[in-house]
């Protein structure tokens, strides 16, 4: 399963990547909304998407909402991680369309649960599409 990677700060990006590279999942960084946004749109081999919410370009609120709008395209599984903590922050990145949130610094265990239910999800919905990538 491919997962991308959206986040300014290199030392996130790369934490993140070795954890996730261990468990066998594919990997695609990006540094900046932009890139993400254009993986996303143009990728449909990418099923889970980790986005910091700030960063260059596009916010990863943003991207959520933007997935969130696309029609007939396969279920893209959003994990916001993020610095913010406040309740209201939390609330807002689901709001926006992630389907969990996460707070830095990244907790592997967590991680690890969080992608297994999302992996999940991704697997049921594209069963049920009839989609195979």
């Amino acid at each position: 399963m491919k997962i991308l990677i959206a986040d300014d700060e290199l030392i996130y990006l790369k934490v993140v990547e070795k954890i996730i590279k261990q468990w066998g999942y594919d990997v695609v960084l990006v540094s900046d909304g932009l890139q993400a946004w254009k993986i996303l749109e143009s990728d449909p081999s990418v099923q889970i998407a980790i986005l910091d919410w700030m960063m260059p370009g596009i916010d990863g609120l943003e991207i959520c909402r933007r997935v969130r709008q696309r029609k007939g395209m396969p279920y893209i599984s959003l994990i916001v991680l993020s610095a913010r903590d406040q309740q209201s922050d939390i609330d807002a990145g689901y709001e926006a369309g992630a389907d969990d949130y996460m707070l830095k610094p990244v907790n592997s265990t967590m991680l690890r649960h969080r992608l297994a239910a999302a992996e999940r999800i991704v697997r049921m919905e594209r069963e049920l599409r009839g989609v195979t990538s």
